[in-house]
């Protein structure tokens, strides 16, 4: 963080906040080499920002900032995939989606809790079992904390911010330079909404991974849509971001039922105490996603399918 950075965040009483947001300035003659560079630089930093809150504590808000840094990054990383090549940015992309992985465990843990089992708490205080499966449940939570914890102070995490710093400074595919970004990324970003428009059956269907697929594609289109409009402002992009977005939260609060019975049923078979089981079935029941949801996530599909955005 730049001096000046620092003493406004002061001033705003926010040097302890995590950072919000991408800081992307791009112009409209950029090369796609030199798009790639200034956009891993700003996810870098975007991270390194929360990272520096998590080297203290654990914090819920830091977490969810740090994933979305590293799932802005594996997005760049996977948008430039035909230009960013070689072994370097190989092995940067699966080291990229293990830190992903340790942050996304804790950020499901940290909404479940703080989210889900706080309102059922508040309904249901004194049901049987509710006391061990809120035990359990905060047990599961301060591990993946840990596990976490140990990451972000270990060699592999330092190695990895240098490799992949490295890697879009001056990796191996610095010798392509792919010419023009705005050309680049029309056609690249045109194909893959081309791919998530066709998804119809997936948004209808009752097949849950499908649908989970669709709104990782949707999450890293929008992503991308958002390296994009630096480059580019237009109204038609930031509309199509923002039907992307919704798409992918409604598809998320779906997802989000599938996800809380795993976690129930993980700890119903861990557990020992019979009354928990009880606890987690009353959870579950609260689970389970309205009729409109599912009806709002196909019209915005709809309305994404009808979008001309590059036209």
């Amino acid at each position: 963080m730049s001096k000046g950075a620092r003493g406004y965040r002061l001033a705003e009483n926010a040097i302890d906040a995590p950072a919000r947001g991408l800081v992307l300035r791009l112009r409209d003659d950029v090369s796609a080499a030199d798009a790639f560079q200034k956009i891993a630089d700003a996810c870098l930093k975007q991270f390194s920002l929360s990272e520096e809150l998590l080297e203290k504590a654990i914090e819920s808000e830091a977490v969810h900032q740090a994933r979305v840094a590293i799932r802005r990054l594996r997005a760049a990383f996977s948008m430039f995939n035909k230009i960013v090549v070689g072994e370097d940015a190989d092995a940067a992309r699966r080291e990229l989606k293990w830190l992903s992985d340790l942050l996304g465990e804790a950020r499901d843990l940290d909404v479940f809790v703080d989210s889900r089992m706080s309102q059922v708490l508040l309904q249901h205080p004194n049901v049987a079992g509710m006391q061990e499966l809120t035990q359990a449940l905060a047990e599961k939570r301060d591990r993946s904390h840990h596990r976490l914890a140990d990451a972000l102070h270990s060699e592999r995490f330092r190695t990895l911010l240098l490799d992949v710093a490295r890697c879009a400074q001056s990796g191996q595919w610095r010798r392509n330079r792919g010419g023009l970004f705005l050309e680049f990324a029309r056609d690249e970003l045109d194909r893959r909404l081309r791919s998530v428009k066709k998804k119809r059956k997936a948004v209808r269907g009752p097949d849950a991974l499908k649908r989970h697929r669709l709104r990782i594609k949707a999450k890293k289109l929008r992503y991308m849509f958002e390296f994009l409009k630096p480059a580019a402002p237009s109204r038609s992009l930031s509309l199509e971001a923002n039907r992307l977005e919704r798409l992918q939260d409604l598809l998320g609060e779906l997802n989000d039922a599938i996800v809380g019975e795993r976690l129930l049923g993980r700890l119903v078979q861990e557990s020992a105490a019979p009354a928990l089981g009880y606890a987690a079935d009353l959870v579950r029941a609260t689970l389970t996603p309205s009729p409109k949801l599912a009806r709002r996530a196909v019209k915005t599909h709809a309305d994404l399918r009808r979008s001309q955005p590059f036209e």
